[in-house]
């Protein structure tokens, strides 16, 4: 694959291997970057790349890494998804834990460990009785009978 450059709002370029150049024509360096994901400018790489080198037909919102790697901004390693494909990823390549109350973070061995006890103590009644996460159950067992219904017909 060649290095295609395109034009940002007339303010620097953008090349489909995850590149950024001035107008005078001096490639930036981002190596020396230690940010989760690639910014210049205010403007996030993978998301240029994406919106610059990627049809979006369906018009997803989010742009995923396909290796996991924030600072891999070519466009064979991009593609478009919705949030759930993206967090689905995220969850089948162990770059993220599926955790109910922290969003997006990697989490130590401890947080891990507080999570998943906060969680149980939760759900064993801590914060409501047996009754209510009976009913809760019941509510959600019934939604997805519902679900599976209307995807039969």
């Amino acid at each position: 694959m060649q290095e295609e450059w395109k034009c940002v709002d007339d303010k620097f370029y953008i090349s489909n291997y995850g590149r950024i150049k001035t107008l005078n024509g001096t490639i930036v360096d981002m190596s020396n970057k230690k940010s989760r994901y690639l910014l210049y400018r205010r403007y996030f790489l993978h998301r240029l790349v994406a919106e610059y080198f990627i049809p979006n037909p369906e018009n997803k919102r989010e742009v995923n890494h396909k290796d996991g790697n924030k600072h891999n901004n070519r466009v064979d390693n991009l593609e478009w998804t919705t949030t759930s494909e993206n967090r689905i990823h995220a969850f089948r390549n162990k770059l993220e834990l599926p955790t109910y109350g922290f969003k997006g973070k990697h989490h130590s061995e401890k947080t891990k460990s507080n999570i998943s006890k906060n969680n149980a103590k939760y759900w064993k009644g801590k914060h409501r009785s047996p009754e209510t996460i009976a009913k809760i159950k019941e509510t959600w067992k019934n939604k997805k009978l519902n679900n599976e219904q209307k995807g039969d017909e």
